[in-house]
């Protein structure tokens, strides 16, 4: 299978994310509309698609234009109902695609948090083999709700 990762700058790439990809026999191929290049094939090639982090906000759009175009290339994504992980700014991308809430946390979340997972999660193939609690490193100045 294809994965496309989406990435938003150079030291922020799919890290381990592509390693069990690539170890799961799948080809990872990192992308970004930043660069100006178009995708190395069609969407609806791509067996899921994983959007990354970045030092930038789902809001920023005058400071980052291509971020516009990602907004509609997420939203195909979500017609075409193609399986997305967004993670961190991937996360606050794929949340606003699907028309949630996206904007300035209460307080920034920088270190370790315990995270719990929704009642969902137990089905879900990513989620269902992961404790129902465990603690997470974080890093945003932005949230979003669940879409």
């Amino acid at each position: 299978m294809h994965v496309l990762g989406v990435i938003h700058g150079e030291r922020v790439r799919a890290g381990v994310f592509g390693d069990v990809v690539e170890a799961r026999g799948h080809h990872l191929e990192e992308w970004s509309l930043a660069w100006g290049k178009p995708l190395p094939r069609p969407l609806d090639a791509y067996g899921c698609v994983l959007v990354f982090g970045g030092s930038m906000h789902a809001d920023q759009e005058d400071e980052h234009s291509w971020l516009r175009e990602e907004d509609a290339l997420i939203r195909r994504l979500l017609e075409l109902e193609t399986p997305l992980l967004g993670v961190c700014l991937g996360g606050q991308l794929l949340a606003k695609a699907a028309d949630a809430w996206v904007g300035p946390a209460s307080r920034p979340e920088i270190g370790w948090f315990p995270l719990e997972l929704t009642d969902e999660a137990a089905d879900d193939p990513l989620f269902a083999e992961q404790p129902r609690t465990f603690d997470a490193f974080q890093w945003h100045y932005h949230a979003f709700d669940l879409p």
